[in-house]
């Protein structure tokens, strides 16, 4: 699940995710594929494709030469979904398949070098993943968050069919809804996505479903959220999509000042979760289920069967240490990581979520979200002290808007420690960080929270 700012589930991204195809904004100049109708090399490659590390332009460049479309892994190393996609969706050699028509490049969004890409595409999931017209620059396809490989090989393929001139119903209000959300005319955009989704067809139709719930929690329309949710639920598909819809409509529930209806829906959010939980979607990888799960545990805790949350959580314990000691890899065990550690954490054992990260940092030890995510988890058990120096390695090793969330974490590790003029000059290193960032990776509600506890600092107890 991807997970933004008002909680852990919405910061990463993953995510849940926003998923748009942008059909009418393509170009034609870019040369149709050769490779038959679905735009795949007609013998199927068996290795997999090479990503350019953070040059979009280069990128840009080799496929307007070629004849080819750029394809954007907008990613960042904090993000767990990113992660896993990499590991199982994005080295699956039938990718190759497509090398024919695409170029593949990987952005790292928090990089200073990332400024001049975000100030064009914007996104508010990890990973999001686009395709782009080389000739132009335009958006053919946009999806955000997780997906399963054949939904990311129907993404492809339907992108090279757009190219050609294939155009569905509804597609144009679709582009229309996207356009309008990246001018941030949020209710513009719910409204569009809406009227979208009664036109598409129903391979089509959940992009529009999600992209519309999304929109309205963006927004702060918790009550139209609710009902879209409540309406809709049933009706999306995919690997990923169904969850992440329910946990959107979560969010807006959650946020609802009417205590009946909060009840309401959150009833029906738990009812659904349980239903994905029991019966996961095809597709669905290790790192949606363990999200799907914790959003269920986290319902049932607040509700007050903190015996269901707890069972719940050794399942998903379960099934996350499972694949994490059949990884390939410590960095690709480092995916489960974070959901190991919320999962230790739930269930009082935070000590074994400590034991996992300093056996991490052994084999991973420039890997910053280990020592950061260490940091987290001895603050949380209270030892602020361990705390700081662990948060000290991480922001060396970190940068971007990660950095200063680890910044920000030290001050509050110091703040729990009893330092409180360390807690301040933490607090201001984060606050003229944020003012420093380039424009495109600047967040002015971030900005604003960081002063607000910065003068709280100030002010004393």
């Amino acid at each position: 699940m991807r997970r933004w700012s008002s909680s852990d589930w919405l910061r990463n991204a993953a995510a849940l995710a926003m998923l748009v195809f942008c059909g009418a904004c393509a170009s034609a100049n870019v040369a149709a594929p050769e490779a038959g109708v679905d735009g795949r090399d007609d013998v199927a490659a068996s290795t997999p494709v090479q990503f350019i590390e953070d040059d979009f332009d280069r990128a840009v460049a080799t496929a307007d030469k070629d004849g080819r479309l750029v394809f954007v892994d907008a990613w960042a190393p904090w993000c767990h979904t990113c992660l896993s996609m990499r590991d199982v969706v994005l080295s699956r050699p039938e990718l190759g398949r497509f090398a024919r028509d695409y170029v593949f490049v990987a952005v790292d969004t928090d990089k200073p070098s990332s400024a001049a890409f975000l100030e064009r595409y914007r996104l508010r999931v990890w990973p999001t993943f686009f395709v782009v017209d080389p000739s132009t620059r335009a958006v053919v396809a946009m999806h955000g968050g997780s997906a399963s490989f054949e939904e990311l090989e129907a993404m492809l393929t339907n992108a090279t069919a757009q190219q050609r001139g294939a155009e569905l119903p509804g597609t144009k209000e679709l582009v229309s809804a996207h356009d309008a959300y990246a001018d941030k005319r949020l209710l513009d955009a719910a409204r569009l996505y809406e009227d979208a989704a009664t036109k598409l067809p129903d391979m089509r139709r959940t992009e529009a479903l999600l992209a519309a719930i999304r929109t309205l929690w963006e927004a702060g329309e918790h009550a139209r959220c609710v009902e879209h949710g409540e309406q809709h639920a049933r009706a999306v598909r995919g690997s990923s999509a169904p969850s992440d819809f329910v946990l959107y409509m979560k969010e807006c529930a959650s946020a609802l000042t009417d205590e009946e209806a909060k009840k309401t829906a959150i009833a029906f959010v738990r009812t659904r979760l349980g239903e994905l939980v029991t019966s996961p979607p095809a597709g669905a990888s290790v790192d949606d289920r363990a999200d799907t799960m914790g959003g269920l545990a986290e319902i049932l805790r607040d509700g007050g069967d903190a015996a269901g949350a707890n069972a719940l959580e050794e399942k998903r314990l379960a099934l996350l240490e499972k694949s994490a000691s059949e990884a390939a890899s410590p960095a690709a065990a480092q995916t489960y990581d974070y959901a190991r550690m919320n999962a230790y954490i739930a269930l009082g054992r935070g000590d074994d979520a400590v034991k996992m990260f300093q056996q991490r940092i052994q084999q991973l030890p420039d890997s910053y979200e280990a020592h950061a995510r260490l940091g987290s988890t001895l603050l949380e058990i209270g030892r602020p002290k361990e705390a700081v120096t662990a948060l000290d390695r991480a922001i060396q090793l970190s940068y971007g808007p990660r950095r200063l969330r680890y910044i920000a974490q030290r001050a509050k590790a110091l703040e729990a420690a009893g330092d409180r003029p360390g807690a301040v000059k933490a607090l201001e290193a984060e606050v003229e960080g944020w003012r420093e960032l380039p424009a495109s990776q600047q967040d002015e509600k971030k900005l604003a929270d960081a002063m607000k506890r910065l003068e709280k600092a100030r002010s004393g107890p």
